[in-house]
């Protein structure tokens, strides 16, 4: 508001449920960790499984869809796909920032820094 007064905008009421967004529920919240830290419990489970045991889960009716969708990845993994390695890099482990932030020194007042120090001793 400028200077106390409405420039527009919807008015919304004290109590109107749609001025705010619900915040999760501790259940809610509890549940989405579960099924983070499963998914990363199931990951780790097929990436050192050995390739036997893969051929054996994707011929398996019982193998849920999750297993094999992560099982087709990692075989397009194994046959040189690197699209599908960095996509699926980048959803477990998170993307790699696009830039590194690096200290304010450059590279030759870094090396001035380390010859005086051998001078000092």
């Amino acid at each position: 508001m400028a200077k106390r007064k409405k420039t527009g905008g919807r008015d919304f009421l004290p109590g109107n449920t749609a001025a705010k967004a619900k915040a999760l529920s501790p259940e809610s919240k509890a549940l989405r960790k579960l099924t983070t830290d499963s998914f990363i419990k199931l990951c780790n489970e097929l990436l050192f499984a050995p390739r036997d045991l893969i051929e054996r889960k994707l011929e398996n009716s019982d193998t849920p869809m999750i297993e094999i969708a992560l099982l087709n990845l990692l075989k397009d993994m194994a046959n040189g796909q690197m699209g599908v390695l960095e996509m699926f890099l980048n959803r477990t482990i998170g993307k790699v920032p696009d830039k590194i932030h690096t200290t304010e020194m450059s590279y030759l007042e870094y090396l001035k820094l380390l010859a005086k120090e051998e001078e000092d001793g």
